[in-house]
């Protein structure tokens, strides 16, 4: 089973944002499920996604920006 995402495939502007196809993540023990109506992105986001905070949030590409939901 998929999920679309929106991924950042390489450090860059906004034309590195990318629509795809992602595996569904599998919750651990004692981890709830839910449909996410819509993620946040914040003004950190905007900062890692070109690579400028790489010494205080290292991160490996391909990645999913947002931390927050709503469902």
């Amino acid at each position: 089973m998929s999920m679309l995402a929106i991924q950042v495939r390489e450090f860059g502007g906004p034309r590195v944002l990318a629509p795809s196809e992602v595996p569904v993540p599998e919750p651990g023990p004692g981890e709830p499920v839910i449909d996410v109506s819509a993620a946040d992105v914040l003004f950190l986001d905007t900062m890692i996604r070109p690579g400028l905070a790489r010494d205080v949030f290292p991160q490996r590409r391909p990645s999913i920006p947002g931390n927050a939901v709503s469902g």
